[in-house]
């Protein structure tokens, strides 16, 4: 789990091999389904998500499966649309309200709706288009727009309203009860460099189960001092370990994080031109003056 990110699990394993072939006939569907819950509980959801690659053998008599999985929100990165925003004052939430129209299983918004009352069109930004660019994508620029993260619900699939938010969870930071950590750092885009706090194989069953990204968490600097700093969760790599359900945690102070503007991946190419209307049709065909260039 990871911010501005599809939710990826790896799983490898050996089956038996009576069950081989009700595997592959699963697998070989259009975007099989795949469901991980823990603590032997098929209410407490870990994961929901479409099956993207996998591989099938055996070897010295033994069959084993590997295979890999996205959460729903890669549904987003497969639709490509084009759109244009021009209308002076439109939000970003009202943006936000058009691609869910669009994609009616997702639910896209601000974690503070008052993030989102920002103008999207404005004088000095009059168009924003949307060309061939997928929803995914397009969503993730206007959240770095207003320097807000965003987090992909990865436990609801397309038959429930699947949540994208920009910006953290507005939840009171818990108990993390870690026993150990460290501090890192690492260069990212532009040569920023990015500190952060990282956490080895802890174990879930001493902090109740915190899994997402985005919420905020006490972490404990050392056995020492009983003050713990408030950190927000930015990576999670969630694992077995002895039966054991452990994660490797990557968290930063909330000051610390710098969301850079994304760009579009394939640059528009082409010219503008300022020009007066002259006249409007009812088939809504403008006749236009330009005002930068000769025209008899």
């Amino acid at each position: 789990k990871e911010l501005y990110e599809h939710t990826r699990v790896r799983i490898k394993g050996v089956i038996r091999e009576e069950d081989a072939e009700r595997y592959y006939t699963t697998l070989t569907r259009e975007d099989p389904a795949i469901i991980i819950t823990y603590d032997d509980d098929d209410s407490k959801i870990l994961f929901k998500g479409i099956v993207e690659n996998y591989r099938l053998g055996w070897i010295n008599q033994d069959y084993y499966l590997e295979l890999e999985a996205l959460s729903y929100s890669v549904l987003l990165e497969r639709r490509k649309k084009n759109r244009i925003y021009q209308n002076q004052g439109t939000t970003y939430n009202e943006a936000f309200r058009r691609l869910m129209e669009d994609n009616p299983e997702f639910h896209i918004s601000f974690s503070k709706s008052s993030t989102g009352d920002v103008p999207l069109v404005s004088e000095d930004y009059p168009v924003v288009m949307q060309y061939k660019e997928s929803e995914w994508d397009f969503i993730r620029r206007l959240s770095s727009y207003l320097g807000q993260i965003l987090i992909v619900d990865d436990t609801k699939d397309n038959n429930e309203k699947i949540n994208i938010q920009a910006g953290y969870h507005n939840n009171v930071p818990k108990d993390l009860n870690n026993i150990g950590g460290g501090s890192a750092m690492r260069t990212g885009r532009k040569n920023i460099n990015y500190r952060f706090f990282k956490i080895t194989g802890h174990e879930h069953y001493r902090s109740d189960n915190i899994f997402d990204v985005g919420k905020k968490v006490k972490y404990r600097l050392n056995n020492r001092e009983k003050p713990a700093m408030d950190l927000i969760i930015i990576k999670n790599r969630i694992y077995l370990n002895n039966q054991r359900l452990c994660s490797d945690l990557n968290l930063v102070r909330e000051e610390d994080i710098n969301v850079l503007k994304e760009i579009r991946e394939k640059p528009i190419e082409g010219r503008s031109f300022r020009a007066e209307v002259v006249k409007v049709n009812k088939k809504h065909q403008v006749k236009v003056k330009f005002i930068d260039i000769d025209d008899d």
